[in-house]
This record gives structure tokens, C-alpha cells and sequence, in this order.
């Protein structure tokens, strides 16, 4: 019910790709990452987009060290931007995000992974730099500790040995489910409403 409640709370709050006379994405450097968790990403690539002849093309600006991922397919309609890559995987744009970024997935046969598309004045990429933590609001983190409390009392529980510290761990369960119940889909739901399109949950 709570992932229902995120995915159409992001779909009502979907922004659309802001767009040229052309009908296409600025051109420019742009960072392609593969979003591995809430709190971290990845970069795939740099590309570089431009212009010529009324027609905006793609290339590799610059991959992470000791990758030779190679641009197969780009495709930029106004509604839909598609990066196709050598290493199967084929990136699909869905919203614009915060930052002028652009959110989508990543799908490598039946497999899809959150993406994202941003602008960038780097023209190489740096092992530092493959790998990102980023700040997530304080809403989600929030959100998390409080769903995430249960389960951790439960197994707690489950290793105490002591009889009288089980019963108090198990006896606080009920407390923090109720409290999760309660307050956890609001959380996502005012991530969501003061973060737009650019959360990631």
C-alpha cells in the first residue's frame, strides 16, 4: 500500500522535460548515472550534446577509469530522451527533475534501475568521482529509521537471551508499528510535495 501510495504520488507530481525551440534538451555536458541506492549513484558516462544543422547529436565526452562503455543509440523526441550504451544497458527518460537533472531508468533486458541525467560543466570523470553520496531530505531519513524500527526490535529480540530483555524488546514492538503505520506514508508524501520529481525514493 505504501509503495502505491509513492509511486502515484510521484506520477501526479511528474514534471515535463524542459525543452529548446527544437523540441530538444539543451545541449551541453550532461552526467549519466545509475541511482544505486537513496543515499549514493554512479556514473556511467559524461555526454556531450549538440547541435549542427538543426540536429542534436551525442557523444562520449568521458567514461569512469578502466571503463570502455561506448554510445550505441541517442535519441531526444522533446517528450522522451533514450541513451542506448555498449554495455547493454539503454537509458529512458520519465520526468524532469531538481537542478535541471533528468530522471528515468536504466533497463537492461527485464532488469530496470533508477537514472538520472545532469547537466555538467566536467568534461572527464575521476574514480572520485564515478561513485557520489548525495543528501537526501530529512523527511526520508525520518521515514526510514521509523519503518526500519520494528524490524530491528523483532530481531533484538530474537537474539537476546535474557527472558526479562526479550519481553521488553517484544513488548515495544507493537508501539513502534503503530508509530511507522502512522507517520511513514505522510513522510513520503511531504518528501514528495516540498522535493518534487528530483526526490528519490
Amino acid at each position: 500500500m505504501l509503495k502505491k501510495l509513492i509511486f502515484l504520488l510521484a506520477v501526479l507530481l511528474t514534471a515535463p522535460l524542459s525543452t529548446n525551440a527544437q523540441g530538444n534538451i539543451p545541449d551541453g555536458n550532461y552526467q549519466l548515472a545509475i541511482i544505486t541506492s537513496p543515499v549514493s549513484e554512479q556514473a556511467m558516462a559524461l555526454i556531450k550534446l549538440e547541435t549542427k544543422d538543426g540536429k542534436q547529436t551525442a557523444s562520449i565526452l568521458a567514461v569512469p577509469p578502466r571503463s570502455n562503455v561506448a554510445l550505441k543509440e541517442f535519441k531526444s523526441t522533446g517528450k522522451e530522451v533514450v541513451i542506448g550504451l555498449s554495455n547493454g544497458l539503454t537509458f529512458t527518460s520519465a520526468s524532469a527533475g531538481k537542478d535541471k537533472s533528468i530522471l528515468g531508468s536504466f533497463a537492461f533486458d527485464t532488469t530496470f534501475y533508477r537514472a538520472k541525467l545532469s547537466p555538467t560543466d566536467k568534461e572527464e570523470l575521476t574514480a572520485n568521482e564515478a561513485n557520489v553520496r548525495v543528501t537526501v531530505p530529512k523527511e526520508f531519513t525520518q521515514a526510514m529509521s521509523l519503518n526500519n524500527k520494528p524490524q530491528m526490535l523483532r530481531f533484538q529480540a530474537q537474539r537476546e537471551k535474557d527472558a526479562d530483555k526479550k519481553k521488553e524488546l517484544q513488548d515495544q514492538i507493537p508501539a513502534a508499528q503503530k508509530e511507522a503505520d502512522e507517520k511513514v506514508a505522510g513522510l513520503y508524501k511531504e518528501v514528495i510535495e516540498k522535493h518534487g520529481a528530483g526526490c528519490r525514493i
